[in-house]
């Protein structure tokens, strides 16, 4: 077994691409001209994929002549066939027509939103979760070793649970924000403008929580949360008064 692990280990290099090349790029809003994050790009040839940073900067494993796909929630898909070793590629935002337009509230957004990131990112999520197969039926029986090793010496797996991890908390904040809004504190308090984001600043509220409560126990913690931040600002103002 030990002999035959070896054997593997010393044939991986030649189970890896061996003419693989690094493609670079930038991915920026057409009309807008700034970068764009989170961008899911996917080489069609390989299968590889990767995302843009906060510049919009991206790097895939590709050859010239190789077509990649380039999608966001917020933009609409696009193929890209490479022409040199580092590319600009230019995305147009989804435009949706006026007589179309629909008010919706913060739950059903962040729901939609939800479940287009997650059509959109499902192979990363799912490979995020990638276990190796280990069986032994009359002799030895390796179940998708090459591709572990393979996935481990590149370091995809590292990204993809990273990445994972980073959408799971977006997926928290965008969830509490839907949930704790602007909207629902100016329904419950006289507070307009900035003292409303100035309160939800000061006045954080558990995820947990959020996640769990109902609508009339979240109008409840809103309310006494308000009572209480008012009576420690009065109570703060009066206190500086009289020491002037």
């Amino acid at each position: 077994m030990r002999a035959c692990f070896l054997y593997i280990l010393c044939m991986l290099p030649i189970a890896l691409p061996t003419n693989a090349q690094v493609i670079t790029g930038t991915i920026t809003d057409r009309q807008e001209r700034t970068a764009i994050d989170m961008v899911l790009v996917t080489n069609k040839r390989t299968k590889a994929d990767s995302r843009t940073n906060a510049n919009g900067r991206f790097q895939i494993q590709g050859l010239i002549g190789d077509t990649l796909l380039i999608s966001h929630p917020a933009y609409s898909f696009r193929t890209f066939i490479v022409s040199a070793p580092d590319v600009r590629i230019s995305m147009s935002a989804n435009v949706h027509k006026l007589q179309e337009v629909e008010v919706i509230s913060g739950m059903t957004k962040f729901q939609r939103d939800s479940a287009t990131r997650q059509a959109i990112y499902h192979k990363t999520l799912k490979d995020a979760e990638h276990k190796t197969k280990l069986s032994l039926n009359n002799g030895i029986a390796l179940d998708g070793l090459f591709t572990s090793l393979a996935y481990k010496v590149s370091g995809k797996g590292k990204r993809n649970k990273a990445f994972a991890r980073q959408l799971a908390e977006d997926n928290k904040v965008r969830f509490t924000q839907a949930r704790y809004s602007k909207e629902l504190v100016g329904n419950l308090t006289p507070l307009r403008g900035d003292s409303i984001t100035l309160f939800i600043e000061q006045n954080p509220i558990p995820y947990d929580f959020v996640r769990s409560a109902k609508d009339i126990e979240l109008k409840m913690w809103v309310r006494q949360r308000y009572k209480n931040w008012i009576h420690t600002a009065t109570t703060t103002i009066d206190t500086t008064n009289k020491h002037d």
